[in-house]
């Protein structure tokens, strides 16, 4: 917006305003992100774009009807809706998950895993990605995971 030229002086106007000691920011990761929004803003940084044919979601909760999928970027703004019917892996069907499943497997210390594969077309993502996971239960409403 005018006021800093680079993100170091970002980082600093934002320290000195927000705090007595200066160190607004000072997780590495927020720091990264800063300088590759910076990079972005003066368009420097090569966005790096993907295309996502699909996706899996192994284990799904029992008791809901469909996966409902939000997908928002600069290039994307989706929604995609797969009932829940899961294929089972390594010929093994589970009715839910959780400690108190029945076909917990001892010998392989872990449990048989389902999937269900979420079709997404050709979805074209670049920059910031924003996905959203929900399931939608047997009476309509859903439960929003975000990711």
């Amino acid at each position: 917006f005018g006021i800093c030229t680079n993100a170091m002086q970002a980082l600093t106007y934002y320290g000195n305003k927000r705090t007595s000691d200066g160190k607004g920011v000072t997780i590495r990761s927020q720091r990264r992100y800063c300088h590759y929004f910076a990079q972005n803003l003066n368009m420097t940084r090569t966005l790096v774009t993907l295309r996502m044919l699909s996706f899996k979601v192994f284990d799904p909760p029992a008791g809901f009807a469909a996966i409902v999928v939000r997908i928002r970027n600069g290039k994307a703004n989706l929604t995609f809706q797969t009932p829940i019917n899961p294929v089972p892996i390594n010929g093994v069907e589970i009715t839910r998950c959780g400690s108190e499943d029945s076909s917990f497997d001892e010998s392989s210390s872990r449990y048989p895993a389902q999937m269900v594969q979420v079709e997404c077309g050709n979805v074209e993502l670049a920059g910031d990605v924003h996905v959203t996971i929900g399931f939608r239960s047997k009476s309509g409403s859903n439960s929003w995971i975000p990711i």
